[in-house]
């Protein structure tokens, strides 16, 4: 169970150029996968195992691609809400004169299914809004995001234990 925070790397050039692929999860304090692919092998990043991913408005970027690939794969569950919705790399280069600055999109993001997430983000497969107050509670007590205290956490604990014990997809189960 992770939940994807937006600071996720999921492409670094210097790796890729070495023919490394690196994928993160952030899951409070950020797991990172690198690994090397093998000429004629699918990536093998994430283990087999039963995932379930927490997502949000907080979730941009780089961890809404890792969350659509897992989407797109049928490789797991996203439980959250939709995410932000950043689907645009821009490359920011300073002018002559040393205090402007000019930003030029130079990519989009694209799931691996050619989804385009900008703006739209990412829809979860498990809806679960929180509440002004139950959002506040946990903005105010961080200690207990992630507990039995966090509704979104709870639901995908649920969802998990669904998930093993139906011994199917992670998103089948989810429905």
């Amino acid at each position: 169970l992770a939940r994807l925070a937006g600071d996720v790397q999921v492409h670094d050039p210097v790796a890729h150029a070495k023919g490394f692929h690196l994928a993160g999860i952030g899951a409070h304090g950020g797991v990172a996968v690198l690994g090397k692919r093998l000429a004629g092998q699918q990536d093998k990043l994430l283990p087999a195992v039963p995932l379930v991913v927490l997502v949000d408005k907080g979730s941009a970027s780089a961890s809404e691609i890792l969350s659509g690939a897992i989407q797109d794969n049928d490789r797991g569950t996203l439980v959250g809400t939709e995410t932000f919705g950043k689907g645009l790399v821009q490359s920011v280069r300073g002018l002559s004169d040393g205090r402007s600055g000019l930003a030029i999109t130079v990519a989009k993001y694209l799931t691996p299914n050619g989804r385009d997430i900008n703006q739209s983000g990412i829809a979860p497969d498990v809806v679960i809004e929180l509440t002004e107050e139950q959002r506040e509670e946990l903005a105010s007590n961080n200690d207990e995001i992630g507990t039995s205290a966090d509704p979104q956490y709870v639901r995908a604990l649920d969802v998990l234990s669904e998930v093993i014990a139906n011994g199917g997809s992670s998103r089948q189960a989810a429905q």
